[in-house]
């Protein structure tokens, strides 16, 4: 069985620093990392980089995009797309562009994931659907920030009994989309950022496994 492909994993490539280049112009960045092979977007800003040239593993030059030209540059990110299981992995929800089919293993990662951030009762046709994570956002916390731990592990159950059930009324869906367990492998939160990280452990019924990040 396929679905459409709407969850995107992206990996956020190393940056080392940055260095502007003013007598190229338009004004660019020389950004200094690894693996930039790899690249396949940047960022300046929250703004995509329109013209970037790769010209070695360690470096990138960046045209600084025109609306950003007056203004200080306060994040830069270098992407590349990866598949869905890598651990460092942002995920983004949409369709992606061109439009490919999802199966295996990472269509059951896409198929957790979409009712692990279902807030239950925004489901019209099933009120009682999801996990609820998506309305853990911005919750506040106990200063050992075990009750956000503790309400995101609740939520994973929530998601885990739900999926079972659903595959369980799909006699024909392969083994290797079918969950076997998941389960929260790591949990921390970093004071500084005040960013709370889990992971994630999936298992299908074949043995193959994968681990979703989520910060």
């Amino acid at each position: 069985m396929k679905d459409l492909r709407v969850i995107k994993a992206r990996v956020v490539l190393p940056v080392n620093s940055i260095a502007m280049r003013k007598e190229f112009y338009p004004p660019s960045l020389l950004i200094a990392g690894s693996d930039f092979d790899k690249a396949e977007s940047v960022e300046m800003n929250g703004r995509t980089v329109t013209e970037f040239v790769v010209s070695s593993p360690e470096l990138i030059l960046a045209r600084v995009p025109d609306v950003l030209l007056d203004q200080r540059l306060t994040s830069l990110k270098v992407y590349s797309t990866v598949a869905i299981a890598r651990r460092d992995a942002l995920i983004e929800f949409g369709l992606t562009r061109p439009m490919a089919t999802v199966q295996g293993i990472d269509r059951l990662v896409q198929s957790w994931l979409l009712i692990f951030m279902t807030t239950p009762g925004s489901d019209l046709f099933v009120p009682k659907s999801g996990g609820g994570a998506k309305a853990l956002i911005g919750k506040s916390t106990d200063r050992g920030h075990r009750s956000v731990a503790t309400d995101v592990a609740l939520s994973i159950n929530r998601t885990k009994n739900e999926l079972m059930s659903a595959q369980s009324q799909y006699l024909g869906l392969p083994l290797s989309e079918k969950l076997m367990s998941a389960d929260m492998a790591q949990v921390s939160f970093d004071e500084a950022t005040s960013v709370l990280t889990v992971v994630v452990a999936i298992q299908n019924m074949v043995g193959q496994s994968a681990e979703v990040s989520l910060g």
